[in-house]
């Protein structure tokens, strides 16, 4: 899911440059068809729709990816309700945020404003890096605590140590 959400991105990128590139070759020729005015205001409209989609797919690649972590972290931590509901909880704000500043991206083309959403999308940033960490360090604590527990078990047993020799 998540390649196919780079793709797309890709995709939107690369179409937009070729038409943005038009407005290039129609200013060589701007007596045509209303004037170059004219022009650059149509292209604007079948821009639109891919400016649309720009946002959308590096967010289900993020949320895709944080999902992945989260996941991990879940099964790992079955038994503990604690942390199950502390994943949870922020993969909820996570999603949350992630849609709201999509969609707000989305007004702002619509309205073409710039700066408004600029909190929000450093916010989303953000609070995805902080449920990664959050997945990241529970799956590394478990990772630690199996250790210890082998080389514990290793000590009281001797028939399980590994001759190294």
């Amino acid at each position: 899911m998540t390649f196919i959400a780079l793709t797309w991105v890709t995709f939107v990128e690369g179409a937009v440059s070729i038409m943005q590139d038009r407005v290039d070759f129609i200013q060589i020729k701007s007596n045509a068809q209303g004037g170059l005015e004219a022009q650059s205001q149509i292209l604007d409209k079948e821009i639109l729709p891919l400016a649309y989609m720009d946002s959308w797919g590096l967010t289900v690649s993020m949320l895709c990816s944080d999902f992945i972590v989260v996941w991990r972290a879940w099964v790992l931590f079955q038994q503990e309700r604690l942390w199950k509901i502390a994943l949870v909880l922020s993969m909820i704000v996570n999603i949350g945020i992630q849609l709201a500043d999509c969609i707000l991206d989305d007004i702002n083309i619509n309205v073409f404003t710039s700066n408004s959403s600029m909190i929000l999308d450093w916010l989303s940033l953000v609070v995805s890096l902080v449920v990664n960490m959050l997945a990241t360090g529970l799956i590394s604590w478990k990772a630690w605590q199996v250790t210890v527990f082998f080389e514990a078990l290793c000590c009281i047993s001797p028939f399980l140590m590994i001759n190294s020799e």
